[in-house]
């Protein structure tokens, strides 16, 4: 009886242990997954504002030259 008792807590303590790896893993991957995000977002903002001051300096300079034409 004691040999069974020793042996189910070992496994019990597998199972805990299995759980634990098991958690970890999964929060290191959700860690990952965050931070791959983020970064993804603030690359996409960057590009996005560039864009955005490009296209705004084309439409102030073609209207600059339009006005300049006028005159």
């Amino acid at each position: 009886q004691q040999r069974e008792g020793s042996t189910t807590s070992s496994s019990n303590v597998a199972v805990v242990v299995a759980v634990v790896v098991v958690v970890v893993v999964v929060v290191v991957v959700v860690e990952v997954v965050v931070v791959v995000v983020v970064v993804v977002v603030a690359l996409v903002k960057v590009v996005v504002a560039v864009e955005v001051e490009v296209r705004l300096l084309q439409a102030t300079d073609y209207l600059f030259r339009l006005h300049r034409s006028r005159t």
